[in-house]
C-alpha cells in the first residue's frame, strides 16, 4: 500500500485527491482507494445536477451508511436502477473505497 495523489478530469477541469494504491492498473490507469471523506469530495466534483442530467442517461452515486457501501445508480429511459455497489476494504481501522477503480481514468499526480 502506498499513499498517492490521484487526478481525474471532471466538469470543472482536473481534480486531485489523496488516496492509496496497491499498484494495480486498469488499461494503464491507476486503481486508487479513498477514505469516505475523500469519496464525498470526489462525488461532489463529478456529480451532475439531477434535473440537468435527466434529459440524458447518467449515473450517480450515493453512500449507504447502513451497509457501508457506495451505490452506483443509473438513470435511463425514465427509470433509476442500481448498477453496482462498491464495498470498502479495512486497513488499520480505516475503510478505503475503490471509487472508480478499474473503470475510471485515474492518474497519479506529482502535487496537490
Amino acid at each position: 500500500m502506498k499513499k498517492e495523489i490521484f487526478a481525474i478530469e471532471t466538469n470543472e477541469g482536473v481534480s486531485k485527491f489523496k488516496g492509496i494504491t496497491f499498484g494495480d492498473l486498469w488499461n494503464g490507469w491507476e486503481c486508487p482507494y479513498f477514505t469516505i471523506d475523500v469519496v464525498n469530495e470526489i462525488l461532489n466534483d463529478v456529480s451532475c445536477d439531477e434535473d440537468t442530467c435527466k434529459e440524458y442517461s447518467y449515473c450517480y452515486y450515493e453512500f449507504d451508511s447502513l451497509y457501508n457501501v457506495i451505490i452506483e445508480k443509473t438513470y435511463w429511459d425514465n427509470k433509476i436502477e442500481v448498477a453496482s455497489t462498491t464495498k470498502p476494504i479495512l486497513i488499520d481501522g480505516i475503510f478505503y473505497y475503490p471509487l472508480g477503480a478499474y473503470n475510471w481514468t485515474w492518474s497519479k499526480s506529482n502535487n496537490y
